[in-house]
């Protein structure tokens, strides 16, 4: 479930794989990393229809498997942060976000279940640009091979 300022709520969406929290295994020559990936059933935003997501690109760990992901913590506190790392928050076209916090909470079952919190760019057009709060709490796939989509039917 996706909150944008207080009045504003989508549903998540696993159709098409927009959801994810992916983990990618190092080796001597590159560290283990995650990512996450939620997408959000189409909704009304301010009169208009839109269909938000979320991409956090891999962040690096020291975990060895997937299980240990559970407590893994990530935030950035500003836009050329996220600019930098290429995250984004997707509501009319993809935009840096200007800050957030991201937590796993807990795996299990295997899903994720993910709390993230901050500022995104509402409309990058406008001067200053347009900000709001929002808040994430979902259960999202884990995967670590394309195989595992199969245990989801995607």
């Amino acid at each position: 479930m996706l909150k944008i300022g207080e009045s504003f709520l989508f549903e998540d969406d696993w159709s098409q794989r927009r959801s994810s929290l992916k983990y990618f295994e190092g080796d001597e020559d590159e560290a283990a990393s995650w990512s996450v990936d939620i997408g959000f059933m189409l909704g009304d935003f301010n009169g208009e229809k839109i269909s938000p997501s979320l991409c956090i690109n891999p962040i690096d760990t020291d975990k060895k498997s997937i299980a240990e992901l559970t407590g893994e913590f990530f935030s950035l506190m500003t836009i050329e942060e996220s600019c930098a790392r290429e995250d984004s928050f997707y509501i009319y076209e993809h935009e840096p976000l200007v800050s957030y916090e991201l937590k796993i909470l807990e795996i299990r079952n295997n899903k994720a279940h993910i709390k993230c919190s901050g500022i995104l760019i509402v409309d990058g057009y406008t001067k200053p640009y347009t900000q709001e709060k929002f808040e994430i709490d979902s259960w999202i796939p884990v995967i670590k091979s394309v195989k595992d989509w199969a245990k989801f039917g995607l």
